[in-house]
């Protein structure tokens, strides 16, 4: 199973129950293990869960220099998820590009992850004084 395949596409941020669903009930002819070299706004890839040094989350084959803003259990109270937070970085500035990382907090051998890229299109063509929507450092994007 060595392709990319794009699970689902979705604008905007997935509810706790759709990510519950999916990584519950997955349609297995859609899970991959190779990641996106250009992903789209609203991709959703779902991966075997692979501690393999060569694996896409590992290596960040996807070409894009994330910052990493944070890991939480969602929700609060019985976390069924662990949600990781990523915002792109270009020269040193962060933009309004996410890539969101789902997993169930069960530690499953076979648990699969979600990921979820959205914001501005990696394909818009931005130039030097456009606004980005930059946040400080001290703030976490919250959802």
């Amino acid at each position: 199973m060595d392709q990319v395949l794009v699970y689902m596409t979705k604008n905007g941020v997935l509810s706790t129950k759709e990510v519950e669903q999916i990584l519950n009930q997955p349609d297995r002819s859609r899970v991959c293990n190779l990641g996106p070299t250009n992903p789209q706004n609203g991709e959703i890839y779902v991966y075997e869960n692979s501690s393999d040094k060569n694996s896409f989350l590992s290596q960040k084959l996807d070409g894009i220099c994330w910052k990493h803003l944070g890991t939480r259990n969602v929700p609060k109270n019985k976390p069924p998820l662990i949600k990781t937070y990523y915002q792109e970085q270009v020269d040193n500035r962060r933009v309004n590009w996410y890539r969101h990382v789902y997993r169930l907090s069960k530690n499953d051998k076979e648990s699969l992850k979600l990921v979820h890229y959205f914001g501005m299109s990696r394909t818009t063509s931005v130039s030097a004084d456009t606004h980005y929507g930059l946040r400080s450092t001290s703030t976490m994007v919250r959802f």
